[in-house]
């Protein structure tokens, strides 16, 4: 469920809130001009890391008949799952928090590191955690110039990149904090925040005692997705190929809404033959995909890197070995012919390590060098 940042809210209720300890001018920017005003609520690291507990869910409930279900922005599983889910069990999804009696949150939300500089803020994030620079205008004549100034209440911005992958949901954040002038020289601050929006949220959370459950634990509620295997992963491929739009569009909602966890191998053979259609895809489900899966790292990989990958991590099979190991092997020889001495003769040998789980395969091989004398 999109959440609209600048809704109105209830400032009542973000006022009786204990951890609140300031709030500050706050801003979105696009590109370099600011497209909405607001305010940022500060609070301590230690309301900080509460928070990311209790909007990530913290609880572990079944929903049941008459739940009133809030999903908070983020959530991995698309609504209409989630929707048809709850119907099935007598229950309901609501936008209002406020009528809720159960809250799905997740930890998309949570901005848990920041930088000075190429400063990335999702634009999912409410519960933040802000780096500024805090210095004032007096500077040693040997000491190494501050990169910028800030005096007290002037407007803080961060901004990244031009030159970041546009895929990913950025957002820039301008934001005014009262900083200590006393230290001379300057340095690196950190700010905890939240935003508005999240102070009513938690107000009726814990006002009201409503549990809190995370992404994860509603998943595992729902029925079993269809698991990408070899049968979903070729026929994922099939459709891919396919001149009809129609089925690259069916084929994306599909494999979003596939239970792909632990199917890296499947996920790179897919990365290899559709990451270029994913990566532009409009179908809304797909970018949680992209994130989730690391589909982007995997269509970077070599073979042997993928090898490796699967070997490292306990998932290495014989269905792999057999589809990677030739282009491996055939990229091997060639590397070795290329480089064909007149002195040596060699030979290579699959590791043993590889030929127990695939077998003998007739990959070791003897490279016929020329004789000596011969040109190569």
């Amino acid at each position: 469920m999109a959440i609209e940042q600048y809704q109105k809210v209830d400032k009542a209720k973000s006022d009786k809130l204990p951890f609140i300890m300031g709030s500050y001018p706050f801003a979105y920017l696009n590109q370099k001009h600011i497209s909405r005003l607001g305010v940022i609520h500060e609070i301590s690291e230690s309301s900080y890391t509460k928070l990311t507990k209790l909007l990530g869910g913290k609880d572990e409930k079944m929903i049941g008949k008459g739940d009133r279900v809030y999903v908070l922005s983020g959530c991995k599983i698309p609504q209409f799952k989630i929707k048809d889910f709850l119907r099935t069990k007598g229950a309901i999804m609501t936008g209002d928090i406020t009528a809720a009696t159960l809250f799905v949150g997740n930890d998309r939300v949570f901005q848990h590191h920041s930088e000075y500089e190429a400063h990335q803020l999702n634009s999912l994030s409410m519960v933040m955690k802000m780096s500024y620079y805090n210095a004032t205008q007096e500077e040693d004549e040997d000491s190494s110039p501050i990169p910028t100034i800030y005096q007290r209440d002037e407007v803080y911005m961060q901004y990244y990149s031009e030159a970041l992958p546009k895929s990913f949901r950025f957002s820039k954040l301008a934001a005014t904090y009262n900083q200590d002038t006393s230290i001379r020289y300057g340095g690196l601050e950190s700010m905890y925040c939240i935003t508005p929006y999240v102070a009513n949220v938690a107000y009726e959370l814990l006002s009201r005692k409503i549990p809190t459950i995370s992404d994860e634990c509603l998943m595992k509620q729902l029925p079993n997705s269809s698991k990408l295997d070899a049968d979903l992963c070729n026929q994922l491929i099939a459709m891919a190929k396919s001149s009809d739009e129609d089925n690259h569009k069916v084929a994306h909602e599909i494999l979003a809404n596939s239970d792909y966890k632990d199917a890296e191998f499947y996920i790179y053979k897919l990365a290899k033959h559709m990451f270029s259609g994913l990566s532009h895809s409009r179908y809304k489900n797909i970018r949680l995909f992209l994130e989730e899966s690391n589909i982007g790292k995997f269509y970077f990989m070599s073979e042997e890197s993928m090898v490796n990958y699967l070997y490292e991590h306990d998932k290495l099979n014989k269905e792999a070995l057999d589809y990677l190991m030739p282009t491996i092997s055939r990229a091997f020889e060639t590397g070795l012919k290329n480089t064909a001495s007149s002195i040596f003769q060699v030979r290579y040998e699959v590791r043993p390590e590889i030929v127990a789980i695939m077998g003998e395969q007739g990959y070791n091989k003897e490279i016929k060098m020329n004789p000596l004398g011969e040109e190569n």
